[in-house]
């Protein structure tokens, strides 16, 4: 009885639901979805995030940093806007005439000493050996108790740095009177073999006179009597360069490179280092110098020059190993070259 009785009931609820659901249909209303999960992330972290901190920028730039850059742009690229700076040379003109390197650039040798040894190295060694050279001559005493021979091995290396500097290809200090300079060098350089009171009063004044030059001062100078691009053999001597090759290789490359700790403290002087060994080993087969003409001597100098070149690399990128074996290659050069010309 209660079934019965319950059911018109049961019934037209039904019936309502029925229509409740086919006016929906009829009027297009979605039934309503349920709300979509949250995405979780697959990389989870308790740390907060943070931002990679910046170097900061450095006082000083190293040398191969500063090599990277032109000191005067405008002296490689040309007046104008950077598009300009390609030069349509004349019709008829040598191709190469296009975009010309600046005035020394092409040497006899055909040397682009830029290449070798940057503007900084040049101009840090004169400095060094100002100092050093003010220490051999400060009394006649310690000229004669081997200040003497120091002397003219920094006299001698002053003349060929101010060779290079008069055939630089690029801007570099003291460039206009190089040429002068290089021959008061030479010469004191050349009478410091005999430790005379003669020599001391000439390695003195000529210490003085660069300690001026260095400090930005004039100094009056007596005419060159050449041009920069003649044959610098005509002013140096072959011998005190060859013992700055040997002090170089034996004294301060070898123990600068004996581990790698050695090496990070003292990256900066192993590129100096190998910079001035490239331009030596440029300088010394040109026209003039002894073996100037041996075809083994040059071979050996090339590889010199090459090394002292992939040393020049690696230390600049701070590599060890590259630099370790590129010190290796300078003293098989320097060991060949001693057993077929050492005297």
């Amino acid at each position: 009885m209660f079934v019965a009785a319950n059911f018109p009931r049961r019934l037209a609820a039904a019936l309502a639901a029925w229509s409740l659901a086919a006016v929906t249909l009829a009027e297009g209303v979605d039934s309503p979805e349920p709300a979509p999960r949250p995405q979780r992330s697959r990389i989870r972290s308790d740390n907060p995030r943070r931002e990679l901190p910046t170097a900061p920028r450095p006082d000083q730039w190293d040398t191969a940093t500063r090599a990277a850059f032109f000191a005067d742009a405008t002296r490689h690229l040309g007046p104008g806007e950077p598009r300009a700076a390609h030069v349509t040379p004349p019709a008829g003109a040598p191709e190469d005439q296009a975009g010309a390197a600046p005035a020394g650039a092409d040497a006899p040798t055909g040397v682009r000493w830029s290449q070798l040894i940057s503007r900084e190295t040049l101009e840090d060694e004169v400095k060094q050996l100002s100092t050093a050279i003010a220490q051999e001559v400060r009394s006649p005493g310690a000229f004669r108790a081997g200040g003497s021979q120091q002397a003219r091995l920094h006299f001698t290396l002053l003349a060929a740095l101010f060779e290079v500097i008069g055939q630089y290809d690029g801007e570099v200090r003291w460039q206009g009177s190089a040429a002068a300079w290089a021959e008061l060098f030479a010469r004191a350089g050349r009478n410091c073999q005999a430790a005379s009171d003669a020599a001391f009063n000439e390695a003195r004044a000529r210490s003085a006179d660069l300690a001026e030059l260095v400090r930005g001062g004039d100094v009056e100078l007596p005419a060159a009597s050449r041009a920069t691009t003649e044959p610098s053999a005509a002013v140096m001597d072959r011998r005190p360069l060859m013992s700055r090759l040997e002090l170089a290789q034996q004294e301060r490359l070898g123990p600068w490179t004996a581990n790698a700790a050695q090496f990070q403290r003292q990256q900066a002087e192993v590129q100096h280092e190998a910079e001035l060994l490239a331009a030596l080993a440029a300088l010394l087969p040109r026209e003039g110098f002894e073996f100037a003409h041996d075809e083994g001597f040059r071979a050996r100098a090339d590889e010199l020059q090459a090394a002292a070149a992939a040393l020049r690399k690696a230390a600049g990128e701070a590599r060890y190993p590259e630099a370790r074996s590129a010190v290796g290659a300078i003293q098989q050069s320097c060991e060949k070259c001693h057993a077929d010309y050492r005297g």
